[in-house]
This record gives C-alpha cells, sequence and structure tokens, in this order.
C-alpha cells in the first residue's frame, strides 16, 4: 500500500511539474516582445498559440518618447476597409519608406562609428550613445559583450508606423477575433487546431454542426437566422483589415530597401539574415487554421530593416586577456623545445 501511494505520490510531483514547465513556456512565448516583421509574422501564424496577445508598439509608444531623429511621422492611419489601391496609398508607402531609409543610414553610420567608441567608456551606455530612453532601449537594442567581440542588434522595424500600425492591430483586434470566432464556431471553448483550413458552417441542425465547408464569402451568405457574428467578422472584416495591414509593411519595407541598396552603411550592417534566424524553430510546424496563404509567408521572404554589427571588443576589456596570453605563451614555449 506504501509503495503504489509513493507512486501516486511521484507521478502527480511529475505532472506538477511538467505542468509548470508548461504554463512557463506557455507564458513566454504569449508576451515576448514583437519588435520586426519577422516576429510580427510567427505572432500571426501561432495566433491560436497565444491566448494572450499584447501589443508591443502600443505599450511602449516609442514615437511619443524619442527625439526627433528616430521619429517618422504617420502620412495615414490605415483604414479597417483599406484595400492597399489608389494613388494616395502609393505616395504615402513612398513617404515612409523614403523617412525610414533616412534614420536607417543614421543609425547605420552610428553602428559603424561605434566600432572605435566602444573602447572610450569605462561602461558602455547604449541609451546615451544611441539617444534612446531606457524603456525603448530594451525593444530597440540588443549589445551582447562575447569573449573578444561585441555585437549590436537595432530593430529598426519597430520605429516604422506601418509596424506599429500592424502589429497594434494583431494584438488588439485580430487575435482576440481570431479565438472568438473559433469558440463560436466550435460552440464550445476547445483547441483550435481542431478548426479546419475551411471553417465548417457554425450553424447547426438537430443540434449538430452541419458540417458544410465555409470560406470568408460563403459565410457573408447564410441566412441572417444562421449567421454566426464572430465567424462572419473574423471572415468578412478582421482577416481582411489585417492582410491590408501587412501588405502596407511589406510595401514600405521592400521600399525603403530599394532606397538603400547602394548605401555602404546600410549593406555593412543589414541584419536582415540574422533577424530572421531568430525565428526559424516558428515556422517548423503548421500555421493557425483558417489564415490565407499571404499571411503566412515563408520565412526566407519575408523582408526587414533590422541592423546589426559585429566589431573587436578592446583589448583591455577583454575577460581573461592575460591568462590567454600566458596560456599562449606557454604553448608557443613547448612548440619551440619540441622543435629543439
Amino acid at each position: 500500500m506504501a509503495s503504489i501511494t509513493e507512486t501516486i505520490y511521484e507521478c502527480s510531483s511529475t505532472l506538477g511539474l511538467l505542468q509548470s514547465k508548461l504554463t512557463h513556456e506557455t507564458t513566454a512565448l504569449q508576451t515576448q516582445a514583437i519588435t520586426s516583421a519577422p516576429a510580427l509574422a510567427a505572432a500571426i501564424r501561432e495566433t491560436h498559440l497565444r491566448d494572450f496577445a499584447l501589443s508591443t508598439a502600443q505599450f511602449c509608444a516609442p514615437q511619443k518618447t524619442l527625439v526627433q531623429m528616430y521619429r517618422i511621422a504617420s502620412p495615414h492611419e490605415a483604414d479597417d476597409a483599406d484595400t492597399g489601391e489608389g494613388r494616395q496609398w502609393v505616395d504615402e508607402v513612398n513617404e515612409e519608406a523614403q523617412a525610414a531609409a533616412t534614420i536607417v543610414g543614421d543609425v547605420a553610420e552610428r553602428l559603424r562609428r561605434l566600432g572605435t567608441a566602444y573602447g572610450e567608456w569605462k561602461h558602455f551606455d547604449a541609451t546615451a550613445y544611441f539617444d534612446i530612453p531606457q524603456p525603448q532601449a530594451d525593444l530597440l537594442l540588443t549589445v551582447v559583450e562575447r569573449v573578444s567581440s561585441v555585437y549590436v542588434h537595432f530593430q529598426m522595424d519597430l520605429l516604422l508606423p506601418s509596424f506599429s500600425a500592424a502589429e497594434s492591430y494583431w494584438a488588439n483586434h485580430f487575435a482576440p477575433a481570431y479565438h472568438a470566432a473559433n469558440i463560436a464556431h466550435l460552440g464550445r471553448d476547445e483547441l483550435v487546431d481542431e478548426w479546419e483550413i475551411q471553417p465548417r458552417s457554425t450553424h447547426r441542425a438537430n443540434g449538430h454542426h452541419a458540417g458544410k465547408s465555409l470560406n470568408g464569402a460563403d459565410v457573408a451568405l447564410l441566412p441572417g437566422s444562421n449567421k454566426n457574428a464572430f465567424v462572419h467578422d473574423f471572415f468578412a472584416e478582421v482577416r481582411p483589415a489585417m492582410l491590408s495591414h501587412w501588405q502596407r509593411l511589406m510595401a514600405v519595407i521592400q521600399a525603403a530597401r530599394r532606397i538603400l541598396v547602394d548605401d555602404i552603411g546600410y549593406l555593412t550592417t543589414n541584419g536582415g539574415e540574422d533577424e530572421r534566424n531568430r525565428y526559424y524553430q516558428h515556422w517548423q510546424s503548421e500555421p493557425a487554421p483558417g489564415l490565407p496563404a499571404e499571411l503566412c509567408p515563408a520565412l526566407e521572404g519575408i523582408p526587414t530593416l533590422s541592423l546589426t554589427f559585429t566589431f573587436p571588443l578592446p583589448v583591455h576589456r577583454q575577460s581573461g586577456r592575460l591568462r590567454r596570453l600566458r596560456t599562449n605563451r606557454e604553448r608557443n614555449r613547448r612548440k619551440g623545445r619540441g622543435k629543439n
């Protein structure tokens, strides 16, 4: 009897640890900051896994507290029904892209100068060097001292008004609407991965789902008595609006990159590959059901203005430098004796 009790206790303890680990990992997934286009794409394709969405752009409101150098005026607040067509849309995208390209060039130059300026600081102060308040610096900047080098990563996408609009819309409208539509579709709070890619009708026959495959247009055509408001709103309004925000963001970043195509400062600090690699694991599973292909792009095709720069850590700042010098000197001495 005692052994059975001990076994049950051990199983309960193991289950508790697993649940605690899962909760911790889930919380980390749901609350991690979204600071770039690849990060936003990862959040969109994992909407079904993020029950609690926080807007990084809205919470930090970077444009309100940053110095003028980093501010990009928002020429237009994208309308939910905006199709992305028309001369005005193109002009607004080009205006934002031009402003973004100018700032990218300035930040790239600061990054390149940091290689010589870094050694002048006893303790490097990123907020002072880049002239960015601490709350925003925590999101925009990553500075890592390695054994003999310094790695700096600057999240330029977070400064774009189009990024702020898209990321805020995902957190405040798209994600909640997605989960509301899923729950309404199933009639109960169940995992969203049971939602088919082409969602079934939410109207019921004799208390059961009728099982008819629907797309967004089909939902809009259902008789009024059978319409499900949550599912209808998601497919008819929220999903198209999210796609509009995403396409606008992609257009701005691509236009800015075209402007910077011959900028040597940008070419030497282009951190797009590094930024995309950070989110590689998010593309190893299927995206959230019910999303169009345009909102689930391949990772390698997502542009970003993220910048990175790596430079040698000043010799006097290198940890264990004397120990390595002694070790190398002793190794060379032994090699010399071996030759004799």
